[in-house]
């Protein structure tokens, strides 16, 4: 059921983004929230969206705010154009107080979760207790499948004594965390590297690779002046100076020209 929601949630949002960019395009006209939900009140009664009905209508329409939101903060110049939503990233839906419901499960500040149009409550491994009921929660996906669920709760306010030490906090490779004072984390337990990170390939290695081959070929070309000359003049390269060389030396002198 999360699945199907986070996929509605997902195809309103970009629904309304590509109305919004068409009516600003071709009339210059700006749809805020409120017209927005009436006409997404409007598809959800055309037969071929009525499986928008089958979910909890709460994220749907947390998915209108979220989007109005940025688009205003996008023409005051506070942030980015909204981009569109795909599902190979992080996926995440939105509840309000009336979306949700909780039960005492008899662990203070662990109470039982059960959303919207769901018949289970949620198995939730609590990182910590609540310290209040919570307003709302937004439920997300990350792209290597793990979820989390996080709450708005109101909190008191404490400031931390004040210290004169300071300290930096850097991403390794064989520990997730290190600081400047020398405390390692190490890679299990509570804290642990990400399993997308893992799978990602570094662009480092890449990009390293294709800048030796360029240079590679600027010193073959420049081993060779003749043929550095040739490919700048368009001619035939010089005697002794291999063809393939040639023309990959060519290549990189016109991308240096431009």
């Amino acid at each position: 059921m999360l699945a199907r929601q986070f996929g509605c949630v997902r195809y309103v949002y970009n629904w309304a983004l590509a109305m919004k960019q068409d009516a600003f395009r071709e009339r210059g006209e700006k749809i805020g929230y409120a017209e927005t939900d009436r006409r997404l009140t409007q598809l959800k009664r055309e037969p071929d969206h009525a499986w928008l009905r089958e979910v909890s209508s709460v994220p749907l329409q947390q998915a209108l705010r979220h989007l109005d939101k940025a688009y205003t903060a996008f023409f005051k110049g506070a942030s980015r154009f909204p981009r569109f939503k795909a599902k190979k990233h992080r996926q995440s839906a939105t509840y309000t107080r009336r979306g949700f419901s909780l039960k005492d499960s008899g662990v203070p500040g662990q109470p039982i979760v059960t959303l919207a149009r769901m018949s289970t409550p949620l198995k939730i491994r609590w990182s910590r207790p609540l310290p209040s009921d919570p307003s709302s929660l937004t439920v997300v996906q990350e792209p290597d499948g793990t979820y989390y669920i996080s709450f708005v709760v109101e909190v008191e306010h404490k400031p931390l004594p004040r210290t004169k030490r300071e300290g930096g906090i850097d991403l390794g490779v064989k520990d997730v965390v290190v600081t400047s004072d020398g405390w390692r984390s190490g890679n299990k337990g509570r804290v642990t590297r990400p399993k997308h990170l893992k799978r990602a390939p570094s662009p480092c290695p890449r990009a390293a690779k294709a800048r030796s081959q360029t240079e590679g070929i600027r010193q073959l070309a420049q081993a060779a002046p003749e043929g550095g000359k040739a490919a700048r003049e368009g001619q035939q390269p010089a005697a002794g100076f291999p063809a393939p060389a040639f023309d990959a030396a060519r290549a990189a002198v016109r991308r240096d020209l431009h």
